[in-house]
């Protein structure tokens, strides 16, 4: 009795874990661009962004960093480096067709983790890669773009609000593997562009992490090479 209630709790858990969330009103035809409820802003340029951070890992006591990234639209390039209060580099690492680590540190210190910050980053500024398949609406309300990305992840852009915006990437098995909340605030438009004045970057499963991300400085590097 108690390996057929095992076995059922199993079969359970695989079984919703094996599904997309169902969108209501769904609409599957092609549109390159996308309905206008899932046109955010995504950048333009070359910016540098600074923020604090607040860094929870599991079995790890929380961390407080600063992080500076530096992130090309035009080169779909990302250099982002963390660091202590106190000025100590922690990770430091390049995305520009190939990931290049150049200082990593515990927790940080695995090819896991920079591939996902970097990942993180284009999830939040660029647009996604593959095509649109379906959009949509949740049970709240909340329009939904998804798109269907090279090796079988998809990737939902739920517009909750103006000023709140999710991005959640899934992976072969329709488990939620990434997931990206933008927050916007009026205060922090720079030469046209509005920048994220908070992301709350979540990784699930046993090598998750979480980082809260609040704007400190956005700097337009258009005359800068």
């Amino acid at each position: 009795m108690k390996q057929f209630c095992l076995l059922t709790a199993i079969l359970f858990f695989i079984a919703a874990c094996g599904t997309l969330p169902q969108l209501q009103h769904a609409d599957s035809r092609m549109r390159p661009e996308g309905p206008p409820e899932c046109r955010r802003q995504l950048l333009q340029g070359r910016w540098q962004f600074q923020y604090a951070i607040e860094a929870t890992f599991p079995e790890e006591q929380k961390s407080v960093l600063i992080g500076v990234s530096v992130v090309s639209a035009e080169s779909g390039s990302i250099h982002s480096v963390l660091m202590t209060i106190e000025g100590v580099v922690v990770f430091d690492a390049r995305y520009d067709r190939e990931i290049q680590i150049l200082r990593a540190i515990r927790p940080f210190d695995t090819e896991r983790f920079a591939r996902g910050l970097l990942n993180d980053f284009r999830l939040v500024f660029f647009k996604p890669e593959g095509a649109l398949i379906e959009t949509g609406t949740l049970p709240n309300g909340s329009y939904v773009c998804r798109y269907q990305q090279p090796d079988r992840l998809v990737v939902d852009i739920v517009g909750y609000s103006d000023h709140h915006w999710q991005v959640q990437q899934y992976g072969r098995w329709f488990t939620e593997k990434r997931m990206a909340d933008i927050f916007f605030n009026d205060n922090f438009r720079f030469d046209g562009f509005h920048a994220p004045s908070r992301l709350k970057l979540t990784v699930s499963g046993y090598a998750g992490y979480t980082l809260d991300m609040d704007l400190i400085e956005a700097v337009s590097l258009k005359d800068q090479q």
